[in-house]
């Protein structure tokens, strides 16, 4: 009703172009997102909105490069600093789909840097550095996730994965020492 009477309010755009990715007509909400960036295009939230469509659709590239736009156009604006966590976050998310294991750990940190208690950010921190076989840093990470949500399920079944993880390479390296 909004677009119909203001076909140029690109908040009403984006908030469209959110209800199309919720009812996963992706191609209808990138041409939203797209819309409201062409009437406003340091909209961030629009920025953002349309890298995660983007990454819905496989282009995690495309994707990435809107995530770093987003996080270029919060910088230094101080009461940005969740929507900064959560940009790294799913900018660490996307990477991690990559394989860019490394990439992602910073990203994760980063957030973490804006949020501390940010637990998804910790969460997915944890599993990045499982990634990379760092099984005692991913088990504080995943302890430290608990104690942020003790109502999260997924990461009890994580710590039980990265202590048994730990365990065979520490019975690896034993094997190898003797």
């Amino acid at each position: 009703d909004v677009l119909r009477q203001c076909p140029l309010n690109y908040r009403a755009h984006n908030n469209y172009g959110l209800v199309l990715r919720g009812e996963g007509k992706a191609t209808e909400a990138e041409a939203h997102f797209r819309k409201a960036l062409d009437i406003n295009p340091v909209y961030w939230q629009a920025i953002y909105n349309l890298g995660l469509v983007l990454e819905d659709r496989g282009k995690t590239e495309q994707a990435i490069a809107k995530y770093l736009e987003t996080l270029t156009r919060n910088a230094g604006y101080a009461p940005a600093q969740q929507r900064l966590a959560n940009t790294h976050n799913t900018l660490g998310l996307a990477l991690r789909n990559q394989g860019k294991f490394p990439e992602s750990e910073a990203q994760f940190r980063q957030s973490l840097s804006f949020d501390s208690n940010f637990w998804p950010a910790r969460y997915n921190l944890g599993l990045v550095l499982v990634n990379q076989q760092q099984y005692q840093a991913a088990i504080v990470a995943f302890h430290e996730t608990l104690n942020l949500n003790p109502n999260y399920s997924a990461v009890r079944e994580q710590i039980a994965n990265a202590e048994f993880q730990l365990a065979v390479s520490l019975s690896a390296t034993e094997k190898d020492d003797a």
